[in-house]
């Protein structure tokens, strides 16, 4: 269950925006072929405005790991598991189960964030 509820302002995600992460001219980063610009003052194509409420799945992979049954079944309270990626490795950011970025791990007021590094190009997948 999420905790960020859209129609609830005060329970939106304290998200800042870095300086080198927009244009001076107010132009989006990245554009996607197909879709059309509102206006020239407005980020968002005209025909993504119904599509705007749409929830979808995010998650975050920090790594994987593979275990026989006989470790599997080990495992208790306090057991560390270790991971593929390393301290300092990008990490995975999967929408509806397909890779869209990568990302570091950050904390904000207490609470773990994502701050994402690079968009990953859909047609090249992850390499």
């Amino acid at each position: 269950m999420s905790r960020f509820k859209p129609e609830d302002e005060s329970n939106k995600p304290n998200v800042k925006e870095h300086p080198a992460e927009t244009s001076s001219k107010n132009t989006p980063l990245h554009t996607f072929p197909g879709l059309v610009p509102e206006s020239k003052t407005s980020p968002l194509p005209v025909n993504i405005s119904p599509f705007m409420d749409v929830n979808l799945k995010v998650s975050v992979i920090l790594g994987e790991t593979k275990m026989s049954m006989g470790e599997l079944l080990k495992l208790g309270s306090g057991s560390i598991i270790e991971l593929n990626n390393a301290t300092g490795d990008p990490i995975d950011i999967l929408i509806n189960d397909t890779l869209y970025a990568k990302g570091e791990v950050v904390v904000v007021d207490e609470c773990f964030g994502v701050k994402i590094v690079e968009i990953v190009n859909p047609q090249k997948g992850n390499g």
